[in-house]
């Protein structure tokens, strides 16, 4: 691997790794115009730009090349689309009146400027792609994409210059009501479907302007979809199923892009089978369809300051709120902050709870629930929450990408049993093999509690495969 460092023009470094040479790539065709049609395309977005803005009452914005309309109506839309097809047509003939070439590639002209004006720009194309999860942009020339986990060069997708990602990135922010400037370079919005952009720029980014864009995809497949995908065993979806049902409290950890929301979505849809479930689901990101499936179900979301900075509404802030709403079930897209102490509290006052968490580890997953409880400044000992997560967590589930298998899946399923000097103490139940076959390391301690809640259920054997 060869790897060069050069200035670039911003006051800093910039990484140029020729590894991207040899990394999967996935191409994109036509995002960016066709050798010779870059001027072309360029002047009449200018024109498009300010026409639009003209119509449309923003031509200060225009004076920048771009709009920052929060939404356009569809009467906008259909208006903006008959100009650029009347801007694209009007150039042809006037290039050929001249004796002059025209676009080399007219109708994709017409799509990049769509998406230039009131679209996703050069991103459009991974944006549009269903199997694509997140975004990455770290300059304007380094585009990648994450499919299925894995980071992929996208190919054929690039930006003309860091004005132009500026530009881009501007829009989107200031389109979703946020800030990006020199007074505020750092900016986390989301968008209007719902997908969440993360943009700095320079000089908080030294190589430039920098975006992510985590997109809006619904966790909505089930338990019987992630079995055919390898991503649990029918041993495994069997015993969590049976916690969900028993009301054990159960976990799902993992790094990001590992599957949480998609399995906390999965194994919480089970409790639509439980006539007696009242499910209170709380998200800062909907990413969970549970609101759409369970047949009582209250949904809360966070919402962030507004410009007088007043009116923020905390995931903490849901959980109180939400055990006054009588819920029996209580399922928390991700535990990031103070909220942890709430859950576990509700939780041992007879409420069960799914959610999910970032860690590496069980364990780590469990000092995590620690780390972020102790945030609330609620006067309890680390020994006293610990006693508590001891008392209310009892399983984790792990998630990652097993790379033999290469997929993403379980790779451990841990049962936490107490305390001991001050650790948590507890086994694995399950772990993946070196094929990704999981294999049975230990009976569930947790079979007492299942049947004193009604739920018949038999392990597998120690050994067992699956």
């Amino acid at each position: 691997m060869t790897t060069t460092v050069s200035t670039n023009g911003v006051g800093g470094l910039q990484w140029h790794d020729l590894s991207s040479q040899v990394r999967p790539r996935r191409r994109y065709d036509g995002a960016v115009p066709p050798p010779g049609d870059e001027a072309a395309e360029g002047h009449l977005r200018l024109i498009l730009a300010r026409k639009v803005a003209d119509v449309l009452g923003q031509r200060a914005e225009a004076a920048r090349g771009i709009t920052a309309f929060s939404m356009f109506t569809p009467a906008e839309i259909a208006m903006i689309e008959t100009l650029i097809g009347d801007e694209v047509t009007g150039y042809q003939l006037e290039q050929t009146s001249l004796g002059l070439p025209g676009l080399q590639d007219p109708e994709g002209a017409r799509q990049r400027l769509r998406a230039g004006l009131i679209g996703m720009a050069q991103l459009q194309g991974p944006f549009d792609d269903p199997d694509v999860e997140d975004i990455c942009v770290d300059s304007y020339s380094t585009v990648d994409v994450v499919v299925d986990g894995q980071f992929f060069v996208a190919e054929g997708v690039y930006f003309a210059s860091e004005a132009d990602l500026r530009q881009f990135a501007v829009r989107l922010v200031e389109s979703s009501g946020g800030r990006l400037d020199e007074a505020e370079p750092l900016a986390e919005v989301e968008l209007l479907d719902g997908s969440r952009l993360a943009a700095s720029l320079p000089p908080i980014s030294p190589g430039g302007t920098c975006l992510t864009i985590r997109k809006f995809r619904l966790r909505n497949r089930s338990v019987e979809d992630l079995q055919d995908l390898g991503a649990v065993s029918q041993n495994e979806a069997d015993f969590l199923g049976a916690c969900v049902h028993g009301g054990i409290g159960v976990v799902f950890s993992g790094r990001t892009g590992a599957g949480k929301s998609t399995f906390l979505n999965a194994f919480g849809a089970l409790l639509r089978l439980d006539p007696g479930a009242r499910v209170a689901v709380l998200q800062d990101v909907p990413e969970l369809d549970l609101p759409h499936t369970l047949p009582s179900v209250v949904h809360h979301r966070t919402r962030g300051k507004n410009v007088e900075g007043k009116g923020e509404v905390t995931l903490n802030d849901l959980v109180k709120h939400a055990l006054r709403e009588r819920p029996t079930h209580l399922i928390i897209g991700e535990m990031r902050g103070k909220e942890a102490h709430e859950v576990l509290k509700s939780l041992s006052s007879g409420h069960a709870g799914l959610s999910t968490v970032h860690a590496r580890e069980p364990l780590d997953a469990l000092e995590r629930l620690l780390e972020l409880a102790r945030e609330a400044n609620s006067g309890a000992t680390s020994d006293d929450i610990r006693q508590l997560i001891a008392r209310q967590i009892r399983i984790v589930v792990q998630l990652g990408h097993h790379f033999a298998a290469g997929r993403r899946q379980i790779l451990s399923i841990y049962e936490l049993e107490g305390m001991q000097d001050g650790r948590f103490v507890g086994h694995a139940l399950w772990e993946a093999g070196p094929d990704g076959v999981p294999v049975v390391r230990n009976v569930p301690g947790c079979l007492d509690l299942l049947g004193a809640q009604g739920i018949s259920y038999s392990p597998p054997q120690v050994g067992a495969r699956g």
